[in-house]
């Protein structure tokens, strides 16, 4: 039975990856309220200007290193990745717009499969 001061010691490995990791969390903390300005001046809504930025931050805490180290200036890859991914909010939310307006014709003509009725 393994308990709490058995566990083993973390590889130097792992701790360089943890530490970049944590480098990256603190980079992306200093540029964080820049991309919600952006963000929400371009969508004019927190929740969804928030929902961005959080995608915005697991996609460039999970780039590798190759990739991360072709970043030049971090602020406007950061706040360019900020409108980037509004334009992909406004793309999905039309999407979503057209789908529902089609299942709601549908719907109202009865031709909807039961999994798509209301």
């Amino acid at each position: 039975m393994e308990d709490y001061f058995s566990r083993q010691i973390p590889s130097n490995e792992e701790e360089a990856t943890q530490k970049k990791l944590i480098d990256r969390y603190r980079i992306f903390e200093v540029h964080e309220s820049k991309m919600l300005f952006k963000a929400f001046s371009i969508l004019k809504n927190k929740e969804d200007a928030e929902d961005v930025v959080s995608t915005i931050k697991c996609r460039f805490l999970g780039l590798s290193d190759k990739k991360f180290a072709k970043i030049r200036n971090v602020q406007s890859y950061l706040v360019g990745a900020a409108a980037n991914g509004c334009k992909d909010h406004f793309k999905k939310e039309s999407r979503r717009k057209r789908r529902f307006a089609v299942h709601k014709e549908l719907y109202l003509l009865d031709l909807a499969p039961f999994e798509l009725r209301f």
